[in-house]
């Protein structure tokens, strides 16, 4: 699915955007609270539009993302891959959506609530990492092209334009956000959010952390030893 190139660049600047979580679901919020609705107004819901048709508005979300521009979304290269059946082990392999198979929503911290602020739009087109591999995940990002621009005058929803262009220091504090399981596989209808430090690379590629299997597509964060304050 092609892109202009000047949204090809913008992969290059948001390489460190997503931190890399060994061994756990990728769709968890550990120890965070309730969103704020003025520290999130870039926050959209990527939705199956299947599972919305089928079980109701909210209940479709896949994968949260970052309105970046009122056109363009950055989100994980993870979450445009579906799982299906298959007859050689294991049983299932992954596939890319097509474009009419998702959905983007945002303007409602409240995932299951539709209002006058709640804007839906189709996929253009996106565009995955070309170093993403599903196997150990590297460079796991991706940029999706909306359908049409969104209003830049609903009170609920601005794109995240002030992005570091370079990798984000470690100790600088960073805000995740989103509708991730928080305990028994279930899923908060109010979007959550946590605080998390980033981590020192060398420090979390130490044999008794990730043993030195983090690579430069890739960003460590957490409260190392200090309690489940955490996002997969």
């Amino acid at each position: 699915m092609s892109f202009n190139s000047q949204y090809i660049v913008v992969i290059v600047l948001f390489l460190s955007a997503f931190n890399f979580c060994q061994g756990k679901d990728l769709t968890k919020i550990y120890g965070g609270g309730p969103a704020l609705q003025n520290e999130t107004l870039h926050q959209i819901s990527i939705r199956i539009i299947e599972n919305e048709e089928a079980e109701g508005f909210g209940e479709g979300h896949n994968c949260g993302g970052t309105l970046i521009s009122p056109l363009i979304v950055l989100t994980a290269a993870h979450c445009m891959y579906k799982r299906v059946f298959s007859l050689i082990p294991p049983f299932y392999k992954f596939e890319e959506y097509e474009l009419d198979e998702l959905y983007i929503v945002m303007g409602t911290l409240n995932r299951t609530e539709r209002t006058n602020n709640t804007i839906v739009r189709a996929t253009a087109a996106w565009k995955i990492h070309e170093n993403y591999d599903r196997e150990d995940m590297p460079f796991d990002i991706a940029l999706i092209k909306l359908n049409e621009s969104v209003p830049l005058d609903i009170p609920t929803i601005r794109p995240l334009t002030n992005l570091a262009s370079t990798r984000v220091a470690a100790g600088t504090n960073c805000k995740v956000s989103g509708w991730g399981s928080i305990e028994n596989n279930t899923f908060p209808e109010l979007l959550l959010s946590v605080d998390v430090p980033i981590v020192d690379m060398a420090l979390c590629n130490s044999t008794d952390s990730y043993a030195g299997i983090l690579d430069d597509g890739m960003l460590c964060a957490g409260n190392m030893g200090e309690g489940l304050i955490d996002s997969c």
